[in-house]
C-alpha cells in the first residue's frame, strides 16, 4: 500500500497534545547550547512564518528532517560543516 506523509505521520499523531504542525514556516537555524567544552546540543529552532521571526524550543530533542539538499543547508546556516565553507560565509 502506498502512503504519505499526511497518512503515515499527520493523521496517526493530530491528536497528541506534544505535536503542531506549523504550515507556510521555515526553519532559519537550529538552537545550540555548549553543555561541555567539546559537546554541543540542539536544544531548538528558529523559524520565520510570515515575516516574522520565532523560536520553538524542545524538551526532549531535536529531530532535523528537511530533505537531502535542506538538512545540510540548515546544519550549515546553525554552524555545523566545513569550517572553509562557514568562515567564507562569516558564519
Amino acid at each position: 500500500m502506498r502512503s504519505s506523509a499526511m497518512t503515515a505521520y499527520y493523521e496517526p499523531n493530530a491528536e497528541r497534545e506534544n505535536f503542531v504542525l506549523l504550515t507556510g514556516s521555515q526553519a532559519i537555524r537550529l538552537i545550540l547550547d555548549a553543555c561541555e567544552p567539546e559537546a554541543v546540543v540542539a536544544t531548538g529552532v528558529e523559524y520565520s512564518n510570515n515575516g516574522q521571526s520565532f523560536t520553538a524550543r524542545a524538551a526532549r530533542e531535536v529531530i532535523v528532517c528537511a530533505g537531502s539538499y535542506q538538512s545540510p543547508q540548515l546544519l550549515e546556516l546553525s554552524g555545523i560543516g566545513w569550517r572553509e565553507i562557514l568562515e567564507k560565509y562569516n558564519i
